[in-house]
Formats: C-alpha cells, structure tokens, sequence
C-alpha cells in the first residue's frame, strides 16, 4: 500500500502544502483559500477529478457563508475569530482525511513544501479578490436603495414637502400640495413642514407641530378634519398623519 501512495504524489520534486499550511492559509482566507490548498495538493497527487469537485465545494461553500452573514440578524454577535477558526478546523480534518497518507508519504520520499509566505499571500490575496467584488456590490446595492429625498416649496410661506423621488413622483408632491393648500394647512401665515412617505397607494405624512399641540384636543381635531379633507381631494390615496418630535423616529401621534 505505501508504494503506490508514493507513486501518487508522482515526483518528490514537486512542492505541496502541508497540512498545517492548509490550516493556517484557510484561517486567513476562508474556505476559497482552503480549496485553493486542497486542490492545488489534488493536482499534485495526480487526482484530477477530486481537484473539480474541491473547487465546487470551496465555492459552494463560500456562498452559503456569505448567505448566512448577510441575512444573520445584528441583534446576533458572533466573536470575530470564531468563523476562521471553524473554517481551519473544518480544512484540517478534510486534509488530514483525504490527503493525510499521501502528504505524508511525499514528505517520507524527500518532497518539499510551499513556504509559509507562499501560503500566506495566497490566502491574502484570494481574500482581497473575493471581499473587492462583493463590498463594492453593496455599496451599489446601498445607492440603489438608499432614499433620494429632494423638497419642494409652496406658497409665499414656502411651505415645504420633502419626498424621496424613487417613492412618488413630483407631481404627486404637487398634488399634494394643492391639497394641503385647500384644507388650509399650507397658507400664507404660517410655513409648514411635512416629510412624506408612500406605500403602495396610502401616503404618510410626518408633521412637527408646535409644542404642547398633540395634548391639544382642537389641534387634534383640526388635523383630523385635514386628513379627511384630503381623502376627499384625492380619493385614490389613504393617509397616514404621524407626529413627531425632532425625527420621523420619534412618533408622539399618529391619526
């Protein structure tokens, strides 16, 4: 049985990784760098199907870790070095199972091993050319759907609407407007600030009134009134009036 594990590892001259090496380069790199190492020893040995499969493996891997970070709730911590540890853990014993007889066989012949420099820019590298691609999608998946607030103003009070143009267009800002000016809530007196949100058909309005007005049953009342107005106006739409107190965070009300 020894003769043809060595027979495997073909020429002593060519260098592998050990299996330490495959442990150290899987903590830095994660399971793509793991498969690189397994691999590239596959290679070496001679067995070319099980070098396919390792790679689909790595890769499959990989996808499913960063599947499971990415829908992980933030409520949840998890230590910093416990995934590198669990992933050289996991390349460990996948080496020792699979390459342990023919790495040390090829050690017992007189090979020699790739340099711990080697196995470290591997690692590094096949880190930076995942995380590259994938923190630049998100910062594109982020501009995407990240709100474009832009504000109108109305009026010679200049009665303001702020919306987030990928919600509602500004023509329905403007219709809103014309609303809120019928109703009296945008006049000439007083400037009137509202933060508009929409959700399907239904609009959510944010106001921020003066203080003490939503423990005020006339204020109460009067917006009340307001919201049904509008219903009126634009029958095709629901309202939702939210009040707040220094943010959209902070709901003191909602009618």
């Amino acid at each position: 049985m020894q003769p043809e594990i060595v027979n495997r590892t073909k020429a002593p001259s060519e260098k592998i990784y050990s299996k330490k090496a495959i442990w150290f380069g899987s903590f830095l790199g994660g399971p793509l760098s793991a498969g690189y190492f397994l691999a590239s020893n596959f290679k070496s040995f001679g067995q070319q199907n099980r070098v396919r499969n390792t790679w689909m493996v790595a890769v499959v891997a990989t996808a499913v870790l960063i599947a499971i970070l990415y829908f992980l709730p933030d409520d949840i911590n998890i230590p910093n070095s416990l995934i590198p540890l669990l992933t050289a853990a996991a390349a460990g014993y996948i080496a020792d199972r699979t390459q342990g007889r023919e790495i040390e066989a090829f050690a017992a012949a007189g090979g020699s091993f790739h340099k711990w420099w080697n196995t470290a820019l591997i690692s590094i590298g096949l880190a930076i050319a995942l995380f590259v691609p994938l923190v630049t999608g998100a910062a594109i998946a982020d501009s995407i759907s990240a709100p474009a607030y832009t504000a109108r103003a109305y009026g010679t009070t200049k009665n303001e609407i702020t919306f987030d143009v990928k919600e509602m267009s500004v023509g329905e800002a403007d219709a809103l407007a014309a609303a809120f000016a019928e109703t009296e809530f945008f006049n000439d007196k007083f400037t009137r600030y509202v933060l508009v949100e929409k959700s399907g058909s239904t609009y959510i309005i944010y106001l921020e009134l003066i203080e003490g007005a939503v423990d005020n049953p006339a204020w109460m009342l009067a917006l009340v009134k307001i919201k049904d107005e509008m219903t009126k106006l634009l029958p095709r739409h629901t309202f939702v009036f939210k009040i707040v107190d220094g943010g959209v965070e902070n709901v003191l009300n909602t009618i």
